[in-house]
């Protein structure tokens, strides 16, 4: 992994070995025919899927940031917590610098301090978190909100066949997982170039804080204009159930083709056909940055021969 290094170094960070790792998990697949005749079968399979990688050790000169402890998750998720967009008439005494429009931090945490005013640390030398809000936005406010890894993976097929028609379908689905909408970010909350280089932007961008329009949900454009940052504000939900295939098919009678075709069927295919999510962005399973292109929804009609 990258391991940072003194900042009067030309470079801010090398590869090395930084620790051990350890990851677990489990997956299980049930498969049935629940219904099997001559005429009639309906068989089904339901996979899952889950795991959790976490560091086992830490290299001898690991100095964790005091939100960090030796067993994280690899890909753990640090922040904030977000409290809101500061509105004209609020004072938040945490953040004296905030404006308003811009996003509110919660005040969750805070350092155990000396007679001076100074930070105390322990016998290990980290600092001492006294778990109660003292009136200031720091680094002891900072928590781990789990892992970019979402919880567990599931999927779902089934297989019907009546006689000569066949029906299959396939759902799976990611849960527990939260990404920020990238392009909307982008092209809609900062609208980054619009003002400079004449770019185009999502038409949510009106819907931005201004003193005339008190939005609740999307800050100012000068919202980034602060040492706080955002937090978890655009964090959204992003578990998804994925209709991932639907095929339909009607075998042919063997009888029409006589010995020149073994087999023929007549097949509708149809792939991603829906979601259920309540993100709102253009594809939970792919929007990992902006504009990223999403799983395309496509139909497919076909003859299948077998000589």
């Amino acid at each position: 992994m990258e391991k940072p290094i003194n900042s009067y170094n030309e470079i801010n960070s090398v590869w090395a070995n930084v620790g051990r790792t350890q990851s677990k998990g489990f997956e299980l697949t049930l498969s049935s025919d629940i219904i099997r005749s001559e005429d009639v079968l309906w068989r089904s399979t339901l996979t899952y899927s889950q795991y959790r990688d976490r560091w086992k050790e830490r290299a001898e000169d690991f100095r964790p940031a005091v939100y960090e402890n030796d067993t994280d998750p690899i890909r753990a998720r640090y922040t904030y917590i977000s409290d809101g967009i500061m509105q004209a008439d609020e004072i938040v005494e945490a953040q004296p610098d905030l404006f308003p429009g811009q996003i509110k931090i919660k005040d969750v945490n805070g350092f155990s301090r000396d007679a001076d005013g100074n930070p105390e640390v322990d016998e290990n030398g980290r600092f001492i978190r006294t778990g109660a809000p003292d009136g200031r936005i720091d680094e002891a406010d900072i928590v781990l909100m789990g892992s970019t890894d979402p919880d567990f993976i599931a999927g779902f097929a089934s297989t019907l066949r009546y006689k000569n028609f066949q029906l299959n379908f396939n759902f799976n689905g990611m849960f527990g997982r939260q990404i920020i909408d990238q392009t909307d970010f982008t092209y809609g909350v900062t609208a980054v170039g619009v003002a400079t280089n004449g770019r185009n932007a999502l038409r949510n961008v009106l819907n931005r804080w201004t003193p005339e329009n008190p939005s609740t949900t999307r800050p100012a454009s000068h919202f980034g204009y602060t040492q706080y940052g955002s937090g978890d504000f655009f964090l959204q939900d992003a578990w998804f159930i994925r209709l991932q295939n639907v095929s339909l098919s009607y075998n042919l009678p063997k009888k029409w083709f006589g010995s020149a075709i073994n087999s023929a069927a007549i097949r509708l295919d149809g792939q991603n056909l829906f979601v259920i999510t309540p993100y709102d962005g253009i594809d939970p399973e792919t929007d990992a940055y902006t504009a990223a292109y999403p799983n395309v929804r496509s139909y497919t009609l076909g003859l299948d021969l077998k000589f």
